[in-house]
């Protein structure tokens, strides 16, 4: 026997049958009443905080929270109530319909208690929108938090109060507190950034969730009054990127530590940077100098010249505001001295004796002894006493990206030997790494040292950048078919020139058809009319794009209708005076 049976045969006051309603009502699997050790119902009012825009529709729902903080819907009758009708109404079913401009409470009552949330009714047609940085750097090991701010504005850039703003992080050594706060009357919420030790990279969540603002064009066809909208509200979302940098430098050493060069010889030296935590410090703002120019001079970028016989040490000094910080390594040149050549003049003596040393052809035993006297060169020249790393490039924009370094090894007169073998060292694997032939491979975005030292010599290394340059863009998904009225999320992927992905990339979204579909800031489309349009996604002069197909429909119009027992073009008028075109009293939407 159905309810509406039930309640027909049997006479019931009024309470009484209040009372069986409620019974009743909560007979349905999501909408089962829960009661554990006398504890009071809990219940919940969903969205508990909504900003919307004028003529806007929001459906409001009352739900129960269980112990182990689910919350479940109720099927319960429920008495909605306005503040102030005027600003915004609630009907019978929970449909918040905005109307002026304001802020009102919706208050929820049932047997077990009642709840409320707050709405706030913006002007017509005000986009909102999440205006925070996106790149936040601090300190390492900083006392200090650091404030970060977020603000909530319309299209005019007006600013929105009352808007629950959330930030979250994943990360031991960073806290965020408060995790949420509401906009003040200048639009801005903020939180307090702490951070630890570790010099590291953060990916910092700021968001809206409580901000229901439904999609653009959702209103039903035909109907001057609101509607409620067909698909979920916005949620305004943005990633900020939290840079935990190094702090003051602490020290500074200069490598190679203890070098031996030729004269005229070159090398490249580097300062490596540290902060009191054992941060690495990247900078490009170190100053050079030698003690003894005649000895050996040093460019701005670290690159040694052997000038002359002798020792001399090459400093490095790095300033950060009142920090300072110093490094040096000696270096020894040995000196080439230049041998005076008297053979012209033996040459001349025997060019007059020639004509009798002629006759035994003497011509081919000089030959003969020319070789000899080339190769004692090579002889002479005895062990390798340093190496010197040459790269035809030090900078790697895509990951998998490879280098071949080249090693020459010189003997203590500045000459070129064979090089003994070679053992190849980085200071940071996971971002390049080297086999044992001295090919480089780029592994992750970031700076490395790769360092060849061998027992015999004196060492030598380059430094090694590898950055991800935006060589392609993927829009996804890459088709879609929408229908007039409709709004889509699209992403946007961007890719090195291997193909790996690049994170934290920003992009600028456009249309190549605004009067099909347009596009917003977040890659949300909005179908305008019929017709195509192409979806693009730029970055660092790079593009995709995804194709749009827009078609319209018409909803009660003609053609079927899409419940069985309503028919085609019926329109249903609810207690609030407002038509519903397309909604039947048979959609399970309004069971109570």
């Amino acid at each position: 026997m159905s309810h509406s049976k039930l309640i027909s045969l049997l006479p019931f006051s009024h309470g009484s049958l209040l009372l069986l309603l409620l019974l009743l009502a909560g007979c349905g699997e999501s909408g089962t009443l829960t009661q554990v050790d006398n504890t009071p119902l809990q219940l919940t009012l969903t969205p508990s905080e909504v900003v919307m825009n004028n003529h806007d529709t929001v459906r409001m729902e009352v739900g129960q929270r269980l112990p182990d903080g689910r919350v479940i819907p109720l099927d319960v009758p429920v008495v909605w109530a306005s503040s102030s009708p005027t600003v915004a109404n609630v009907n019978g079913v929970g449909l918040l319909q905005a109307r002026l401009p304001g802020e009102v409470t919706v208050k929820a009552t049932t047997q077990w208690g009642e709840v409320s949330a707050r709405v706030t009714i913006l002007p017509v047609s005000a986009d909102l929108s999440l205006e925070v940085t996106d790149h936040l750097r601090v300190a390492a090991g900083s006392e200090e938090p650091h404030e970060l701010r977020a603000r909530i504005v319309d299209s005019a850039g007006r600013p929105v109060p009352g808007v629950r703003v959330d930030f979250s992080i994943e990360g031991q050594s960073v806290s965020l507190a408060p995790a949420s706060r509401s906009t003040g009357s200048d639009g801005y919420a903020s939180t307090q950034v702490q951070v630890g030790s570790q010099a590291s990279e953060f990916d910092l969540l700021v968001s809206s969730p409580g901000l229901q603002v439904p999609a653009a064009g959702a209103a039903v066809p035909g109907n001057d009054g609101p509607s409620a909208s067909s698909t979920p509200p916005g949620q305004l979302r943005k990633q900020v990127r939290l840079e935990v940098s190094p702090s003051h430098p602490a020290s500074l050493e200069v490598v190679p530590g203890n070098s031996h060069m030729a004269q005229g010889d070159e090398r490249s030296f580097a300062a490596v940077i540290q902060d009191e935590f054992g941060n690495t410090i990247e900078t490009d703002d170190v100053k050079w100098r030698t003690g003894n120019s005649g000895v050996a001079t040093v460019s701005s970028a670290g690159r040694v010249k052997a000038v002359g016989g002798g020792s001399t040490d090459v400093t490095a000094e790095y300033r950060e505001g009142r920090h300072r910080v110093e490094g040096a390594a000696p270096v020894t040149v040995a000196s080439i001295e230049a041998e005076p050549e008297p053979e012209p003049e033996p040459k001349s003596e025997p060019e007059t004796e020639s004509e009798p040393e002629s006759e035994p052809e003497p011509e081919s035993k000089p030959e003969t002894e020319s070789e000899p006297k080339q190769e004692p060169v090579t002889d002479d020249q005895g062990e390798a006493v340093s190496l010197h790393v040459s790269a035809p490039r030090t900078s790697l924009t895509s990951l998998g990206e490879t280098v071949q370094l080249a090693v020459e090894a010189r003997d203590s007169d500045g000459n070129v030997v064979v090089a003994p073998s070679l053992n190849w060292t980085s200071s940071d694997t996971n971002v390049v790494s080297v086999n044992s032939s001295g090919r480089v491979i780029a592994n992750a975005v970031g700076t490395a040292l790769i360092a060849v030292v061998v027992a015999c010599c004196t060492g030598d290394q380059v430094s090694i950048s590898v950055t991800q340059e935006v060589a392609s863009v993927d829009v996804s998904p890459s088709s879609a078919s929408m229908e007039a009225g409709s709004t889509r999320q699209f992403t946007a992927e961007a890719r090195d020139a291997n193909g790996n992905p690049i994170p934290a990339v920003s992009f600028e979204w456009s249309s190549t058809q605004q009067a099909v579909a347009s596009v917003n800031s977040s890659g949300v489309v909005s179908a305008l009319a019929d017709g195509s349009a192409g979806i693009r996604a730029e970055a660092s002069g790079r593009t995709g794009e995804a194709s749009v197909s827009v078609g319209s429909t018409s909803i009660g119009t003609t053609g079927s209708s899409p419940f069985p027992n309503e028919p085609a073009g019926y329109v249903t008028r609810f207690n609030d005076g407002f038509d519903y075109p397309g909604v039947s009293l048979n959609d399970p939407w309004f069971e109570i």
